[in-house]
This record gives C-alpha cells, structure tokens and sequence, in this order.
C-alpha cells in the first residue's frame, strides 16, 4: 500500500489556504478611446463605450417645459397661438439672471420685424438679449434641396454663436423653414429639417423651440398622424388646441417627453397681447379637443329641418311612404336624412292592412299647421309647439 499522498488533495488544501486575490477589471469592449466610433461598417451605425461619457443632467426652461440641448416641437393648428406662447418664452429667457440668457428667434417675412418686437415689449423681455432671423420671400429659381437646408441650419447655428450666450432658439414655422412661403414642404423636408435642428440642439446644449403646423383639427386622424411623425423625431412635443368648451381658452398638453417628469396639461388666454396662463391643473373632457366636424353639424341641422318639414307634413293627416318621400325629394330632403328626423323624433311607417301602402301616421289637434308641397311649410298651433319641443330633444 502507497503511503504517498493524493496530489489532487493536497493542492485542494493548498489553494484553500491561500487568500482570495479578485482579478483587476478590465473593459469587455476592445474599442478605441473614441466616446463613438463606426466599427467596420456601415459610417451611420457606431458603438460606444458607456463608461467613458459623462452623463446628461438636463436643465429645462420655460416653466419646465423646454429642454436644453434637446430638440422641442410645439404644434397645432392656425389660431392656436403658438408664436405668441413662443414669444413669452424667449422673453422669459432673455430675462435670466445666468450665463446664458439670450434668445434668438427665427422667424419668416411675413412677420414684420416691428410686429415682433412689439410682441416682445409685451411681454416684458430685455430686448437688447434677443435677436431675430428672417426668412426672406423666395425668388425665381431659388431650390429648397436639402444642401440649401444645410445653409441655413448653418446660418442659425452661427448667429447662435454670434448671440455668445444664447440658450434658446426659436423656428416660427417648421413649414416655412423647411420649404419655403410660396409652397408647402414635403413630409421628407420637414424631417430632414427636423434632425438636423436635433442634431444642432445636442452640439451646441441650446434649446430649440420648432412651431409645427397641423393640418387637421386636435382628435383628427390627420393630426394624430402628424403627431406621430413630429414625436418620432423631437424628444419633447406639445399640442397646442384651442378649448372648444370655452371660448378664447387655449390648451397646451403634452404629447411626448423621454427626457424627464411629464408635465401636466395647462390651459392660457391672451390679454393685453401676452400669454396669461391660469392657476392649478387642467381637468380634460372628451370635448375639449373633439368639437363636432364640419360635416357633423351640417348633418345635425339638415335632422333638425327634416324634423321641422315631417311634423308639418303629418299634420293633416296619414300620408303614405311614397308620397311622403317623394315631396322630401322635391324639398331637397333625402331619403336618409328624413328616416333619421323620423327616428329621433319616434315616428315609423306602418299598414293600415295585410296588403296595403306603407304610411306614416300624423298628429291631431285643434289647430293644424298648413303644409305646402312646395316646401312652403309653416308651423303654428299645437304642430308648433310639439315640433319645438321635439326639436329641442333632439339637440340636446
């Protein structure tokens, strides 16, 4: 029998009496020391090294709504008020007590520089840190290609520089600059435009305001569709809409924000030429941004008329379904419209027999209303009154 001992057990005893040494970290990642480098590839693709970027602290302006360094859409239809919300914001900043405080706003001809300024005084701004661009009317031959985008993010980005210490910089409107005053800009102008402000807004740590114009109202599927387009792109977008409950009430909600805490919604009307928001958070109805169509309220007053016209029509009697379409007909009333003023109204054709015409039954009273069949309708007596009683459930 072997007396020597088992290698295997003895190096087991030695490793254990020894102290645990970790090895030194080292990155996984064999890259160069470039914070972003295209590795053999595509030049629009790069990797980068976490550890060697200094984290983001974001620093927002304009009531924590605006982002600096980062790229922000305000959009909405005409009339919403966006360049007068703009304009208060640029005062806002242009009174700040840092470093940066100007404003540079770049704006189309057909906003006056007076104008401008005189916005400005109303809403308090230190004029003298706040300067304007023009977009001048285009000339014959002039091409909006995306080289002729490039020129002028270039041409902003250097009257940035001229600023020193701007912090914000405004583009009233995205539709304009993207293309020009005489002609609406392609979707892939708009977009091309669009990154490359983000791209400026990143480089530089300003924060850039884009006013955007919808095409549709709030709620639309047009304007959703925009939306959605506009949020692909800017990391913070607001919806600007008019509050179709109250009357001269504007809305600002918010549509987008991967950069930090959502900001409520919040509601503004314009006094004495400046933006004047009210106190406390706004409550949201299905109303607010659905107010009814075009066709909607065509459609409910032409009910409202075909209600008016039956109840006349019935008053001397029965009359069957034939006739009864057939003088709708000759008033301009079609056939749907007058089965729905029916229905809201409770009436419906019957028979009198197994085998006889549709008719739809009338109201008797006292008085009755005289009908002409040349749409000369008139409504008086107990007709009267029922027809506006009926017609008042009906738009309610």
């Amino acid at each position: 029998m072997s007396l020597r001992p088992n290698k295997s057990h003895v190096h087991a005893q030695v490793q254990a009496a020894k102290p645990f040494q970790s090895k030194p970290e080292r990155s996984r990642w064999v890259l160069p020391d470039d914070a972003f480098t295209a590795v053999d590839g595509s030049e629009q693709v790069g990797l980068s090294i976490l550890k060697q970027v200094e984290p983001a602290k974001v620093e927002w302006i304009a009531d924590g709504r605006v982002a600096r360094g980062a790229l922000c859409v305000v959009a909405g239809e005409t009339g919403t008020c966006k360049s007068l919300l703009a304009v208060e914001w640029a005062a806002s900043a242009s009174r700040g007590t840092g470093e940066a405080d100007a404003a540079l706003i770049a704006h189309a001809v057909d906003m006056p520089a007076p104008l401008l300024r005189a916005r400005l005084d109303a809403a308090d701004a230190k004029i003298e840190r706040v300067a304007g661009a023009s977009l001048a009317w285009p000339q014959p031959g002039d091409d909006v290609s995306l080289a002729a985008l490039d020129r002028r993010v270039a041409t902003l980005a250097a009257g940035m520089q001229e600023g020193r210490a701007c912090n914000l910089l405004i583009i009233d409107n995205l539709e304009a600059w993207a293309g020009g005053l005489d002609a609406a800009a392609c979707r892939a102008r708009i977009h091309y435009f669009l990154v490359k402000l983000a791209e400026l807004a990143v480089k530089t740590k300003t924060a850039i305001v884009v006013l955007a114009r919808l095409n549709g109202p709030a709620g639309s599927r047009v304007a959703t569709r925009e939306l959605a387009e506009l949020a692909a792109i800017a990391p913070v977008v607001w919806l600007a809409a008019n509050d179709a409950d109250q009357r001269g009430r504007r809305l600002l909600l918010p549509v987008k924000n991967s950069l930090g805490p959502q900001e409520p919604p919040a509601a503004f009307r314009i006094e004495a030429g400046r933006v004047a928001w009210e106190p406390g958070e706004v409550e949201l109805s299905h109303t607010m941004l659905a107010p009814p169509s075009a066709r909607s309220v065509a459609e409910q007053q032409d009910r409202e008329s075909a209600a008016e016209w039956l109840i006349t029509a019935l008053d001397d009697g029965p009359v069957e379904s034939a006739e009864l379409f057939r003088q709708a007909r000759t008033c301009g009333i079609s056939a749907k419209t007058l089965r729905r003023a029916g229905k809201a109204l409770g009436l419906k054709p019957s028979k009198s027999a197994f085998d006889g015409p549709w008719v739809w039954g009338g109201r008797k009273g006292e008085e009755r209303g005289t009908r002409n069949s040349e749409c000369g309708a008139e409504l008086n007596g107990e007709a009267g009154v029922v027809a506006g009683a009926e017609l008042a459930k009906m738009a309610n």
